[in-house]
């Protein structure tokens, strides 16, 4: 539809941009349908740790943005009408930022669940600091939404898939609610 649309826009300039932004959402599923044979378990894993490690590059540029301003200056500017942080996550991103919020909050999921699943202790390291970097990005940015989604997606995976028993799953589940409560009244 977007290359049938672009021969009735006017402004032709206008229009490969959106074609442009728009072709990895035809590209990518056409892709994995033709090559459904050749996609093994090792390639999802290395497309997830691309993903993650891409978000985790992502935020760490928009990171030096913010020290080389400097991290105090804009915490004194940074309000509920002058929102610093969320503004130049958005400039510097390009990306809308429920859906930068989204795009974290399924790397740190993701993070989460290979947390469990390693044993290698660099790659444990490596990944708690993908995690805290793009945690704190997300309660930098009030991404709440997706904040939210990620609690609910990590408590039912606790509730269902993972095996602990029914006291542990209590405790993590109130931590987690906690935690989330004290992250959403932060200002």
């Amino acid at each position: 539809s977007y290359l049938v649309s672009f021969l009735f826009v006017e402004d032709k300039k206008l229009g490969m941009k959106f074609i442009e932004k728009s072709i990895p959402f035809l590209i990518f599923p056409l892709f994995m349908i033709l090559n459904r044979k050749n996609i093994t378990s090792k390639t999802l894993t290395n497309a997830l740790n691309a993903f993650i490690y891409s978000n985790t590059i992502l935020a760490l540029y928009v990171w030096s943005k913010i020290l080389n301003i400097g991290i105090v200056e804009m915490f004194e500017k940074n309000d509920f009408y002058h929102p610093v942080f969320r503004n130049i996550f958005n400039d510097e991103t390009g990306i809308h930022l429920p859906y930068l919020g989204m795009l974290f909050s399924f790397a740190i999921y993701i993070i989460f669940i290979k947390l469990i699943k390693e044993k290698n202790k660099q790659l444990i390291f490596i990944n708690i600091l993908c995690l805290i970097i793009l945690f704190i990005s997300i309660i930098l940015f009030s991404a709440r939404m997706a904040m939210f989604a990620l609690l609910i997606s990590i408590v039912l995976f606790i509730l269902f898939k993972w095996n602990l028993k029914k006291t542990y799953k209590i405790f993590l589940i109130i931590s987690l609610s906690l935690g989330a409560l004290v992250v959403t009244k932060i200002e």
